[in-house]
């Protein structure tokens, strides 16, 4: 009975381990994600906190583009009034006996004059209490007719929209250049740490056998001591590259708005990538500034200053509005000198302003030519950027081809120099040498890689 209840209690034991694992493993793949380029840059397009605000913008301007046109559409407000007089004037109680008043003179004059006298209605005496209070219901309704500065505020806030959408364009192709940067450089940093550790565990064998024929009395110790201190040398490198892959993975992270505690894995493989990023096309045909979203930038900016100049202009003219308004008392009996309706029309025309607007109107043409300047100076630096980048993305095209043979030749001298070297025929400096003409032409390799997506990338961004 004892051992069956052990029993028991050990395959609970191991069940609850193994559901343990299970969520642990859960867990694990709950915080992984794998990535092509093209899918990382489709998620930082739906999460990066830039480019959510851009589309925050975008809908502002929307918002704002309808805000003006309300002005130019009808206003109506509404208003009820009430008071109560806590204490009448001798001027408000005399008013209740104003209608008998009236009535009774009527009536005395009606013997001289029936014709003229004697029709009005007998009125009684109104109580004072009824004059007291009052409460009144006022509806308006009001129309803008012409008012220039309304028209260019609605062309204004349009432009504005315009602005926010191309905003989210430059945005969008930014934060892809960006990602497409930082992954290729994930790429680099992981080959370049996969590389070290190859040498590194190469290394650290040929130092165990160095070692082992070193006890037996066929080498010196130094020799021994040489590759064990390239291989302490080999792991610090190897550390720092680590570091770097991770810098370099927490870059990419926040490029696409990932959560920075989410492990990221990249599916696309840089040597498959490389010849997507040998594009000789781009190295032919001109720049169409018309099509540059910096350049279309800089146009709208210039198309709001004109508008501007076009407003202070519009503060000469007069403004036009038209107007109706319902009053409706609730106390008949109080006395009230305000028209139960009526409509009206108001003309706004501005006379002398001691040459203020005139000043303004002045300071937005000259405004307006800055904006010409900037947009002729931008236009100049993006053919300069346009030539730079197409040289830059040949020289590393050409750098590629060059830097990967290098890399090979170095990479089969180490090789033969490391064969040698355990056969007794080289030295270890002759191994020390080669090994670090090797990493030399390895880094200068990678190096490129990143300048060719880098200038490839530039060059597209201007021109598409």
């Amino acid at each position: 009975m004892k051992k069956r209840s052990t029993l028991l209690l050990g395959m609970l034991f191991a069940g609850l381990l193994q559901l343990q694992a299970q969520t642990d493993t859960a867990k694990t793949a709950k915080s992984s994600q794998a990535f092509t380029l093209d899918e990382a840059q489709k998620f930082a397009l739906a999460n990066s906190p830039i480019l959510k605000n851009s589309n925050l913008d975008l809908e502002i301007a929307k918002k704002k583009v309808w805000e003006t046109t309300a002005i130019g559409l009808p206003q109506i407000s509404g208003k009820l009034s009430a008071s109560y007089m806590l204490e009448m004037s001798s001027t408000t109680s005399n008013f209740s006996g104003l209608g008998p008043w009236m009535y009774g003179a009527d009536q005395a004059l009606k013997t001289i004059d029936s014709v003229h006298f004697g029709h009005m209605p007998e009125s009684k005496l109104t109580p004072a209490k009824d004059l007291k209070w009052g409460l009144t219901a006022d509806l308006t309704v009001s129309q803008l007719i012409f008012s220039g500065a309304y028209l260019v505020g609605l062309q204004t806030t349009k432009a504005f929209k315009g602005m926010s959408e191309l905003a989210i364009t430059k945005s969008t192709k930014d934060l892809a250049e960006s990602v497409s940067n930082a992954y290729h450089l994930v790429l680099v940093m992981q080959e370049n740490k996969r590389i070290m550790e190859s040498i590194y565990e190469q290394t650290v064998k040929t130092s165990k056998e160095m070692e082992a024929m070193y006890k037996s009395g066929f080498i010196e110790e130094t020799a021994v001591d040489q590759i064990k201190l390239t291989a302490n040398n080999l792991k610090n490198t190897l550390t720092v590259m680590g570091d770097q892959v991770i810098v370099s993975k927490n870059l990419l992270r926040l490029q696409m708005g990932l959560d920075m505690t989410t492990d990221i894995v990249l599916t696309d493989q840089l040597d498959n990538m490389m010849a997507q990023n040998i594009q000789i096309s781009l190295l032919s045909g001109d720049l169409n500034l018309d099509k540059n979203i910096d350049f279309q930038l800089v146009q709208n900016t210039t198309k709001l200053k004109e508008l501007q100049l076009k407003y202070q202009k519009t503060t000469l003219l007069p403004d036009i509005a038209a107007f109706y308004q319902y009053d409706h008392p609730f106390n008949t009996k109080a006395m009230s000198f305000t028209p139960p309706q009526m409509i009206g029309a108001a003309v706004n025309i501005p006379i002398f302003g001691s040459g203020s607007k005139l000043s303004r109107i002045k300071q937005a043409s000259l405004d307006l030519q800055k904006s010409k300047n900037t947009e002729f100076q931008v236009s100049q630096a993006l053919q300069l950027s346009y030539s730079q980048a197409k040289t830059s993305y040949s020289s590393a095209i050409n750098k590629l081809d060059a830097n990967k043979e290098s890399l090979d030749l170095s990479k089969r001298i180490y090789d033969k120099t490391l064969i040698k070297f355990k056969n007794g025929v080289s030295s270890s400096m002759e191994l020390t040498q080669a090994q670090s003409q090797y990493l030399q032409s390895q880094s200068a390799y990678y190096t490129t890689v990143i300048e060719l997506v880098n200038a490839k990338n530039a060059l597209e961004k201007i021109i598409k």
